[in-house]
């Protein structure tokens, strides 16, 4: 009989189970949600604030909001809980939760209200910073995020200046700063009068203002040894601190360079422009919790790069193992020097330049091991003598291949080509000559020739015609016999035609006939 009454309840318990999570089992937990109304992070006597109780179940039918503190319940049917002008009291721990047909959800997280009986200290900022020297401009600013309030600036305690209107910052200047702007500085506001509720703030965190006289640091430079274009520049302060920073500005007082002094001065290393640059530097020392400016070094001129000189070497004439070296700067300064270094950069030779922008070094290739130079020139400036950049580097056993030389070089084969030309050009002439003579030689041997086997068969002809007209005579005189007659004998033949040739030489002329 036991048996059966367990298995019952088993069963009905079994369905009821079944029947929940056919349904959605039991409801989710809500989310409560605090804000204030008018954003501000903290909640203050008087104000409105929103509690939300979150869900994502839609078959809701009433919200209830339970102050743990009071044990009072609001119960709703929409989500978000309304608090208007909140009071001390209703500072505590709250949560919710909503109830459907049948059921209600377990209650949320708590959240805690707390309801500020007085609004948080406003900022209070100075700038440039508190400590300042004599005739500085110093700027004092309070704010809150929070309006339609009195803003009040006070030194110590008494009221330097106060804002009544719609906003929520005030900004004192203090011009010329002196001993009488020394002082403690705080703000604080209240809510104007008329309002639901008078508060109060508490006082902001107080403000130190000193004007300290720091005395200005000095300031020198000098050339960087062995790298030339440049300039270490020493910034050095008359007191000693524990903590000291050091900065090196342009003349616009913009930093150009910064670093923390170990002792009470600092180097710094620059280079140099193809400009005159203007430097200055000042230090920032600890004066208790608090930092103070020096006053500004005095002006330091950098001097610009100097460019590189034209080095040159030549040979002695007189002397053949001294070569000459030339350094020539591109103009003359006054007081300027020269030096001659070998290529680890080591002096060799210095001279002191007069009246001319160039030096000669004379250098013993025997005695001397060194055969790669380079050269400098010193300009004396503020910053002492400063170098030039360095000069190529020259060799004394290589080929001289400098802009004079390359031009002489071109001047030579440019003499040497005109020359061959020329020669050339006269040759031709004389080869062309001697070809045309020799052809008018065999012209004229031709025609010589020619006229001698003329001349040879012009007597033939006259011997033919003297035996003819001697045959014919004979003959006539044998058949008129008696007869009267007349012979016309020519004593000669007639002349030919002369010729008359003219072979003419380099030596002379001689007419052939």
């Amino acid at each position: 009989m036991k048996s059966l009454l367990s298995l019952s309840v088993a069963a009905v318990c079994c369905l009821l189970i079944v029947n929940k999570e056919a349904y959605g089992g039991l409801l989710q937990q809500p989310n409560l949600v605090l804000s204030t109304i008018n954003g501000a992070d903290k909640i203050m006597l008087g104000d409105s604030v929103h509690l939300d109780c979150e869900t994502a179940s839609q078959k809701v039918y009433t919200y209830s909001l339970r102050h743990a503190d009071s044990n009072v319940t609001v119960e709703q049917s929409q989500s978000k809980f309304k608090l208007n002008n909140v009071q001390r009291n209703m500072s505590g721990t709250y949560t919710c939760r909503y109830c459907g047909a049948e059921e209600c959800s377990e209650d949320s997280e708590e959240e805690y209200v707390y309801v500020w009986e007085s609004y948080p200290a406003p900022s209070i900022t100075v700038t440039p910073r508190r400590i300042v020297l004599p005739g500085s401009n110093i700027t004092i600013t309070c704010s809150t995020p929070y309006s339609n309030i009195i803003l009040s600036l006070y030194k110590y305690n008494g009221l330097i200046t106060e804002l009544v209107k719609e906003e929520n910052s005030i900004t004192y200047h203090i011009t010329n700063a002196s001993n009488q702007h020394i002082g403690q500085y705080f703000c604080k506001f209240k809510t104007k009068p008329g309002g639901a509720v008078q508060m109060k703030s508490s006082e902001s965190n107080p403000m130190m203002i000193r004007v300290e006289d720091i005395e200005k640091p000095s300031i020198t430079c000098e050339p960087q040894p062995k790298e030339n274009g440049k300039i270490r520049i020493y910034c050095a302060a008359s007191n000693k601190g524990k903590y000291m920073w050091f900065q090196l500005l342009n003349d616009n007082h913009g930093i150009e360079n910064e670093t923390e002094g170990i002792k009470n001065n600092v180097t710094f290393l620059i280079e140099q422009s193809t400009r005159p640059k203007k430097s200055i530097c000042m230090y920032r020392i600890r004066l208790g919790d608090d930092f103070a400016d020096s006053r500004y070094s005095n002006l330091q001129i950098i001097p610009e790069v100097q460019e590189s000189p034209v080095i040159s070497k030549k040979s002695d004439p007189k002397h053949t193992d001294i070569v000459l070296v030339t350094c020539k700067a591109p103009k003359w300064h006054a007081g300027m020097s020269f030096q001659l270094l070998n290529k680890d950069k080591e002096i060799q030779e210095e001279k002191a330049g007069r009246d001319s922008d160039r030096m000669i070094f004379s250098i013993n290739k025997t005695e001397n091991t060194n055969i790669n130079f380079i050269c400098i020139y010193q300009v004396r400036m503020e910053c002492g003598l400063v170098p030039s950049a360095y000069s190529i580097m020259i060799d004394l056993n290589a080929q001289d291949y400098s802009l004079g030389n390359i031009i002489r070089l071109c001047v030579c084969i440019v003499v040497v080509t005109v020359s061959a030309i020329l020669i050339k050009k006269g040759f031709f002439q004389q080869t062309h000559g001697e070809n045309e003579l020799m052809d008018q030689n065999r012209v004229v041997e031709g025609d010589y020739q020619a006229l001698q086997q003329q001349q040879q068969v012009e007597g033939e002809y006259q011997a033919v015609q003297q035996q003819q007209v001697q045959g014919d005579y004979q003959a006539v005189q044998r058949e008129q016999v008696g007869e009267d007659y007349q012979v016309i004998q020519q004593e000669r033949p007639p002349e030919l035609p002369r010729y008359s040739v003219k072979y003419v030489s380099k030596t002379g002329e001689t007419e052939l006939v």
